[in-house]
């Protein structure tokens, strides 16, 4: 049955409130109701209206904001790419916030607004402190991703633990499989969702580096994080919206020390380090251990090692008995 819509035309049926001939607002909302997968660039345009003309438009477009179940939602994931890029992203999102066209799109976004004043205890307002970030993030559109859902875990975790404390456990974690949805949901390669989620899921890691960190440390994270090291690094640099002069001096320092720890072990693309080549085959012929799991640990282990120079230079076959007084604690005859 198609939709008769004669008699419930917003800019027809807006009473007292109907707009002027030829006025920019009434616009937009026809443009809106014609082509809804358009609404992010229009939000832009509604941004740029008269406060009086602008109020008008949130109300007739939030009353229409069902009309985006008819969008094709792979060109709303292409446009929030666009707007994310841009030097005004906050400006959309903001517009895109008041019309609900956020809590329809990716209301795990939305959940973040106003979310600070539910708490019995203060914390952040994770919704404006997202916006300073995208803003201080460079305008990569994965970065720009990663910075407006890095804390959209923070809702279903938040946890009172007592005398005025709150707790976010494994918010990164659940953000990174929240933010998985909205990919799937936007139209997103796989391999592009993958990355963003890496990224959120991990970032947390390198605000977690201290100067006392040994090569060891610098060395695991950077296993860890593998391909997605420099996403995470840029965007670490901006996750980060203190007003306190020292504490802005802290981070940065930090940063580039580790930024420079990375580089002095010769992994600042990312790249995983490697065992030697033939070390697996050499350990599984000298122990008596059926091929598993160990394997693929002892592997790390001497890639690690060897990155970091605690085991470089030595033989496979003296590499291969280093592991096994490691995991057996014997330093006698086989050394």
């Amino acid at each position: 049955m198609v939709e008769d819509l004669s008699h419930d035309d917003p800019v027809e049926g807006a009473g007292d409130a109907s707009p002027p001939a030829h006025d920019r607002a009434a616009e937009i909302l026809r443009d809106y109701l014609g082509r809804p997968e358009d609404v992010v660039a229009l939000a832009y345009e509604a941004a740029d209206l008269p406060a009086e003309r602008a109020e008008w438009l949130c109300i007739q477009v939030s009353r229409e904001v069902g009309r985006v179940s008819s969008a094709s939602w792979s060109r709303l994931g292409e446009a929030l790419d666009e707007a994310l890029a841009s030097d005004r992203a906050s400006v959309a999102l903001r517009v895109l916030e008041r019309w609900g066209v956020l809590r329809a799109v990716v209301p795990e976004v939305q959940a973040m607004v106003g979310f600070h004043r539910s708490s019995p205890v203060p914390h952040k307002d994770l919704w404006e402190h997202t916006l300073k970030v995208l803003e201080k993030t460079p305008p990569d559109r994965d970065l720009r991703w990663v910075a407006l859902c890095h804390d959209i875990g923070k809702v279903a975790t938040r946890a009172l633990l007592g005398r005025g404390h709150l707790a976010f456990h494994r918010h990164e974690a659940l953000g990174a499989r929240l933010f998985a949805g909205i990919g799937y949901r936007l139209g997103m390669a796989p391999a592009r969702i993958d990355r963003i989620a890496a990224v959120i899921e991990h970032h947390p890691r390198v605000h977690q580096f201290e100067a006392s960190w040994t090569d060891r440390a610098v060395a695991r994270l950077v296993r860890e994080l593998g391909e997605h090291l420099p996403l995470t690094l840029a965007f670490s640099a901006a996750d980060w919206t203190s007003t306190k002069a020292r504490e802005a001096q802290r981070i940065r320092r930090n940063l580039e020390l580790l930024s420079a720890r990375i580089a002095a072990l010769g992994h600042e693309d990312g790249r995983r380090p490697k065992a030697p080549e033939g070390f697996a085959e050499v350990l599984v012929a000298t122990s008596d251990r059926a091929p598993g799991g160990w394997v693929r640990d002892a592997l790390a282990w001497a890639a690690e090692g060897v990155a970091e120079g605690s085991l470089a230079g030595l033989s496979n076959e003296a590499l291969a008995r280093r592991w096994r007084e490691r995991e057996t604690g014997d330093t006698g005859d086989d050394s």
